[in-house]
């Protein structure tokens, strides 16, 4: 190629304007038909050869050189589209992902609601059986023909405390249901539950398995009972040692003579914690502790017992 700018008088490397003035310049010159030099001829084809891959070698510099940018720009903009479309692919699949995740949360969220809506009515239903027979059904059932005997209680480590009595010698059992404080099965009296203590029954005469027990109601015997575990409780704790014996067995008489069970209850459980009792605790007898019938009854035992 050095060789052909050579006989176009060139130096290598001339813009594609000199390349043609100098073939043109050269043609002129050494064309057949206005030099009759014997080499002229030569010189004329050697110009020609020369002028022609010259501008056929360039051209295809040229049009390599834009197909490789060409190439190269297809081939960035194809590897960017693949980029892209791998990234939206990416997304995709991460949103779908996303969705079937959501849709289990949804499904399982629904399933746990389902279940404690199913377990909520089944509890409603329960309780409502439990409520309508032991509230309406059970008292109707025994206002028929109500008849009333005394019964014994004979479980009474559990909330449903059991009991029997005797109908014509034949022997029934019933159960109700009991609060329980701390350690102890309470009755709606306020005193604890024991087996052996007698209370009230009321059932009716055709149907005695409709019966429940009365514990407002009860013998002398569960009275005397009442007054022991009161006493006994009260005469261990420091906070009374203000009383002597006859002082304190005064004091719980005359409470439990004005006030009933409600009073013995209240002085029972004088210490109790409010969480474990809601009915019957330290705060409730606190506050009896300083009402006008707590305080005439203690000083009216303290001055009769101390004459």
């Amino acid at each position: 190629m050095l060789s052909y700018y050579r006989i176009l008088e060139l130096p290598p490397g001339a813009s594609d304007e000199q390349v043609k003035k100098a073939y043109r310049r050269l043609a002129r010159k050494y064309h057949p038909d206005v030099n009759d030099s014997p080499n002229a001829q030569e010189k004329f084809q050697q110009v020609e050869e020369a002028y022609r891959m010259i501008i056929s070698g360039k051209h295809r510099r040229d049009l390599t050189h834009h197909d490789l940018r060409k190439a190269y720009a297809k081939a960035k903009k194809a590897q960017e589209e693949r980029r892209k479309e791998a990234y939206r692919e990416r997304v995709r699949r991460a949103r779908v992902f996303a969705q079937r995740i959501q849709e289990q949360r949804d499904k399982n969220y629904l399933e746990a609601v389902r279940k404690f809506v199913t377990l909520v009515l089944v509890l409603i239903f329960g309780l409502g059986t439990f409520f309508l027979f032991d509230v309406v059904y059970l008292p109707y059932k025994i206002s028929q023909n109500p008849v009333y005997t005394w019964g014994k209680v004979t479980d009474a480590t559990t909330r449903n405390a059991r009991y029997s009595f005797i109908v014509d010698g034949e022997k029934y059992d019933g159960s109700m249901y009991l609060r329980k404080s701390f350690t102890e099965i309470v009755t709606p009296n306020g005193m604890p539950l024991e087996n052996g203590l007698y209370f009230k029954v009321e059932y009716n005469h055709d149907y005695p398995q409709y019966n429940r027990m009365n514990f407002f109601e009860y013998p002398s015997s569960v009275s005397e009972r009442y007054y022991e575990m009161v006493y006994r409780k009260m005469r261990k704790a420091p906070k009374f040692s203000d009383f002597s014996d006859a002082q304190l067995s005064c004091f719980i008489s005359e409470i439990y003579r004005q006030k009933g069970s409600e009073g013995i209850a209240t002085l029972y459980f004088f210490s109790e914690p409010v969480v474990e009792n809601f009915k019957y605790n330290r705060w409730r007898f606190t506050k009896f502790k300083r009402s006008e019938v707590y305080q005439t009854t203690r000083e009216h035992c303290l001055q009769t017992q101390k004459e």
